[in-house]
């Protein structure tokens, strides 16, 4: 018994002193709790989605252009870790640079508010520089919708109906590397619900939108 309390207290001084040692680091830090982030990303669009009507439920994915623009607030608990909100105006067509006669093309435009927890880690061949991992979800309010183009049947209940619901939610895992006032990183956005726009007694098949985006993002 005895041993143990002796144990016990050696290991108690051992936390004691471990955490006093990390508070003391961090009071001499210099990191600083809030950093402003602004950022421009350009990817490629996937829109996943089955056709109406489709009783088979197999799915196509149509590549377009998805180009944001956004603004983030990053607040540091600690030089490792950090969570960052902000706001972001995005826009994503599937055929940004050439559209076709007849085709039912896809635009949309929206207004995006990422909430991202974000892990910094110490690049051991720089003084510096940092890689931050990070994963959000994202809140996506559309702004600019658009609606059924069906050239081949003019008479279908679908022609002229707007295409996709008002928001949705999206996962977003990013990854980038950080070097003073400069951040180059990848952020994917992961649809999270079907945004098809539900009509009664019809049909019109489910679609995600998703996207991976090259993101630049200047800070201070």
């Amino acid at each position: 018994m005895r041993k143990i309390l002796i144990l016990l207290t050696a290991l108690s001084i051992c936390s004691a002193a471990n955490v006093k040692a990390q508070d003391d680091a961090q009071a001499t830090s210099n990191f600083k709790r809030f950093e402003n982030n602004f950022y421009i990303g350009a990817g490629a669009l996937l829109d996943h989605y089955n056709e109406p009507y489709n009783q088979s439920k197999t799915f196509r994915t149509d590549n377009g252009l998805s180009v944001k623009l956004g603004y983030g607030l990053n607040y540091y608990f600690t030089e490792m870790f950090s969570l960052m909100g902000g706001l972001a105006y995005r826009n994503e067509e599937t055929s940004a640079f050439l559209s076709q006669d007849g085709a039912d093309d896809d635009s949309f435009t929206f207004v995006d508010v990422p909430i991202t927890f974000q892990v910094h880690l110490n690049d051991p061949q720089t003084t510096n520089n940092k890689w931050m991992i990070g994963l959000g979800l994202v809140y996506s309010h559309c702004t600019s919708n658009c609606d059924y183009y069906i050239d081949a049947d003019p008479n279908d209940p679908l022609d002229g109906k707007t295409k996709i619901k008002d928001s949705y939610v999206s996962l977003m895992p990013c990854a980038a590397y950080e070097i003073k006032h400069f951040r180059f990183g990848v952020e994917a956005y992961i649809g999270l619900n079907d945004v098809n726009r539900k009509y009664e007694g019809l049909v019109n098949g489910k679609k995600r939108l998703s996207n991976i985006c090259g993101v630049v993002a200047f800070k201070f």
